[in-house]
């Protein structure tokens, strides 16, 4: 076999086995998102919750998480921070997330929403929030820091 025929047939391997192998790396990402989501969900709740305890500490404000999940299956994060006074305010945001899916749906009361998606770093599970690779507790915080930006005080 001539030597360009070699070089193109080698070549042509390589992005069939490349190809194969991104195929390989993505049902890999995906099925460790659908196997692993679902604790990333509960452990960004449980920080939610956390962060939510220290609200009246740092920004005088009061705050809830409240989870429910539907006949569906789909799960609700509803986060409130309130601002008591004669007249109360308040501002939430609603994430909605299906277990074993690639998304959460982020509805704040103000501003316009969007999807977050998971993904596969370093063998973990983050999502895309802000523009960054994000673990559930700096996802919590953004949310957090989020909603604050968005509070009542800041509103008033």
């Amino acid at each position: 076999m001539p030597e360009w025929m070699k070089q193109a047939k080698a070549a042509k391997d390589l992005q069939e086995a490349r190809s194969d192998s991104a195929a390989k790396d993505r049902t890999i990402a995906r099925m460790k998102v659908q196997n692993e989501g679902p604790f990333f969900w509960k452990t960004l709740v449980e920080k939610l919750t956390i962060q939510k305890e220290f609200l009246p500490t740092a920004f005088g404000l009061t705050g809830t998480v409240s989870v429910t999940e539907s006949s569906g299956g789909e799960m609700l994060c509803r986060v409130e921070v309130s601002l008591g006074g004669l007249i109360s305010k308040s501002a939430y945001i609603n994430l909605f997330y299906r277990p074993e899916g690639s998304i959460i749906r982020c509805h704040p009361q103000f501003g316009g929403g969007g999807d977050v998606h998971f993904g596969v770093t370093d063998e973990k599970v983050i999502v895309v929030l802000g523009g960054e690779y994000r673990n559930p507790e700096q996802a919590g915080e953004l949310v957090c820091s989020g909603i604050g930006s968005s509070s009542p005080t800041r509103r008033a």
